[in-house]
């Protein structure tokens, strides 16, 4: 995580020890999935809530939503 750019939003849901560079976002049952340099964590959470809340950073979604 380039200190200069802020980090995503989506960070200030996650404990301090996983303010990291995000590596991936997905969702189980409920819940979204935050794969951090890190370490994983949970949030309940929409998946498309999760992905507004990653602004600045951009990625690459593998499967559009409907």
């Amino acid at each position: 995580m380039n200190a200069a750019i802020a980090p995503p939003r989506l960070l200030q849901r996650m404990p301090p020890a996983l303010h990291a560079g995000v590596i991936r976002l997905s969702t189980i049952d409920h819940m979204v999935e935050v794969v951090t340099e890190a370490g994983t964590g949970k949030l309940r959470l929409r998946l498309c809530d999760a992905v507004k809340e990653m602004d600045p950073d951009q990625g690459l979604m593998a499967h559009l939503p409907h």
